[in-house]
């Protein structure tokens, strides 16, 4: 048939009805069309159970992470942030870098200070970043060894002590955490699929962990130390000779370091600086240079304190370790030497530098994935396929994991309505309270360590009372010459004094010219002179 066309191109032939089966088509049609990319990942989240698991592991995290946030007391390292932010956004950037600090948190902090400073806004920062940071290990974990592992490292990390105690502090531990993670996750996934992108997502995530904190360079060490030994030389050693697998990936991974130097060149200087002026002196607090270090390190991953709960997970932790070097030794090898590296430099610079199992808590991920390896393999191990259906025993393999990861919830509770039952860190708040109410017009206040007046200032306000806050050397003559130019000095002392003045000369001072007259959780209170 012979279509005619009039002069505006239109068929006259075109029927003016459509059937009721042509019209569902084009709704068809025209529903898939306005279908946006948002629908879409609505619609595979549904079909996906394990996503659903993770976005309540997600929520409770967040839970976690944000219930009592501004409850506990500003401490110490909380109140040398908010010393940090009182300038401008650039003078807060100068006054990191001058202190050898790494940039990021402080920027963070103080664009957050213009919402407010309370304890809960300056620790709303890294109590986000610890919630982001549970989908993160979710994929991690999926993309190492499976779906089951990524959502019990979740919900072990959900609810993980050490993790949530540094969710809930103003400082950059929870920031380091987050991006150490997002840079091993892109890390991995660029040495499997060697694409641009992911190369340069590694290159941003490591950035940003390096800005967090510059112990990060034990993230980047153990990833470029996995790399060679992966791609030249166990290809080297199966083929006998110098032997390159794949150019292109090399090309890459060249490109991406040299991008990655570029990025923290600004900052190697300083990094350079602390490291030089952490081990300039005999450390005099902070773990020990002892056998100890390593089984130390693992019970503050598990629960922080040793006894038959941290031996529970140390002991599943090893048996994922056995599980993945049985069956997954590329994983085995990868997260191996991730933890192997860092662990091992940390126990040598304990010797001559402070040192704190937070700078290693990048490490927890890893460990928690490791964690979860050891519950799925013992839930294999009891329920292998033994003439039943697979389908059936897969449920039984669930039913164990779901068994073990409520065991896990169980001893984590009490752990967790404990921290937010209890007072964790020196109440400077009801010091600083303490304070206004027995202080006259004229007197002194003095912290020993002379640092410690960082969270007090946080709350205390002189300017009331007419108070003033005065420095004092820890010598016999330094801390008489001190009390002289007042009628009365207030001494406000905490167990730093034993790393700040090792010898011991300001504590015998105290004992033997002033009067102990209270105690706040940490924070012990002398006169000079007695308070009549």
């Amino acid at each position: 048939m012979v279509l005619k066309v009039d002069y505006m191109g239109k068929s006259k032939n075109r029927r003016k009805n459509k059937s009721p089966s042509e019209k569902n088509i084009m709704v068809y049609v025209q529903d898939s069309q306005l279908q946006s990319p948002l629908i879409t990942i609505y619609k595979k989240i549904l079909a996906d159970r394990f996503i659903l698991i993770l976005i309540a592991i997600t929520l409770l995290g967040a839970y976690l992470r944000i219930h009592n946030l501004g409850t506990q007391s500003i401490w110490l390292d909380e109140g040398a942030s908010y010393r940090y932010i009182q300038d401008t956004l650039m003078g807060t950037y100068r006054t990191a870098v001058s202190a050898n600090e790494a940039p990021i948190t402080f920027v963070l902090l103080h664009l957050m200070s213009y919402f407010g400073t309370s304890e809960f806004m300056l620790r709303f920062p890294s109590a986000i970043s610890g919630i982001l940071t549970i989908p993160v290990i979710y994929f991690v974990g999926s993309s190492l060894f499976g779906k089951e592992e990524g959502v019990i490292s979740a919900f072990l990390l959900s609810i993980s002590m050490m993790h949530l105690w540094y969710s809930q502090e103003a400082r950059m531990y929870a920031h380091m955490t987050l991006f150490s993670l997002m840079s091993l996750y892109f890390f991995y996934q660029a040495n499997k699929e060697n694409t641009k992108k992911l190369w340069a997502y590694y290159v941003i995530a490591t950035s940003l962990a390096f800005y967090s904190h510059y112990y990060t360079v034990f993230v980047i060490i153990p990833e470029v130390f996995y790399y060679l030994v992966s791609q030249i030389v166990v290809p080297s050693v199966n083929k006998r000779k110098l032997f390159i697998s794949d150019p292109k990936n090399i090309r890459l991974f060249s490109i991406s370091m040299v991008a990655l130097f570029i990025c923290i060149l600004p900052f190697l200087t300083i990094f350079v600086k602390q490291a030089l002026s952490r081990v300039s002196s005999a450390p005099t607090w902070g773990m020990q240079q002892s056998l100890n270090f390593i089984p130390s390190m693992l019970i503050q991953f598990s629960t922080q304190k040793s006894g038959t709960t941290s031996l529970i997970f140390i002991l599943i932790f090893v048996i994922g370790l056995i599980a993945a070097a049985l069956r997954q030794k590329e994983q085995f090898t990868f997260l191996g030497i991730f933890l192997v590296i860092p662990l091992t430099a940390s126990y040598i610079l304990a010797g001559s530098m402070p040192f704190s199992p937070r700078y290693l808590l990048f490490l927890l991920p890893v460990y928690l994935i490791l964690v979860s390896r050891g519950i799925t393999a013992i839930a294999g191990f009891f329920y292998l396929s033994k003439g039943s259906s697979s389908k059936d025993t897969v449920k039984k393999r669930h039913n164990a994991m779901i068994l073990v990861v409520l065991l896990f919830a169980l001893i984590s509770l009490p752990l967790i309505t404990g921290y937010y039952n209890s007072i964790q860190k020196n109440d400077w708040r009801v010091t600083s309270e303490y304070l206004q109410t027995v202080t006259q017009p004229g007197d002194a206040i003095v912290t020993l360590p002379g640092y410690m007046s960082q969270p007090l200032v946080y709350y205390y306000d002189n300017s009331s009372d007419e108070t003033m806050l005065v420095s004092s050397s820890y010598t016999n003559d330094g801390l008489s010459d001190t009390v002289k130019n007042y009628n009365r000095v207030w001494f406000f002392v905490t167990w730093d004094i034993s790393a700040a003045n090792p010898d011991g000369s300001a504590l015998q001072w105290l004992q033997n010219n002033a009067t102990f007259v209270n105690q706040i959780t940490g924070i012990y209170i002398f006169t000079y002179p007695t308070v009549t």
